[in-house]
């Protein structure tokens, strides 16, 4: 039989000390590992809000159409060429 781990690819003992240990080491690791990614992810999503809430009341957003149509108007600005 093997291990359902999918870290791991080892034959497993039912009942085994080993075993159980190997799990919980990996248990381990995951939930260290997990400690660290949510509050990461939980402050870039954070920073990625803020930037966009900063967006928003700066103004970035006002104009949609403006650079879109001024791209197709043009302007003589040196006529003498």
């Amino acid at each position: 039989m093997r291990c359902a781990c999918t870290a791991l690819n080892h034959p497993s003992d039912e009942g085994s000390v080993g075993n159980a240990l190997r799990h919980s080491r990996i248990g381990a690791a995951i939930m260290t590992t997990l400690i660290y990614l949510i509050p990461v992810a939980l402050l870039l999503g954070a920073l990625g809000l803020s930037g966009f809430l900063w967006a928003l009341r700066s103004g970035q957003y006002e104009d949609l159409d403006g650079a879109a149509e001024r791209i197709l108007i043009h302007r003589d600005d040196n006529p003498e060429r």
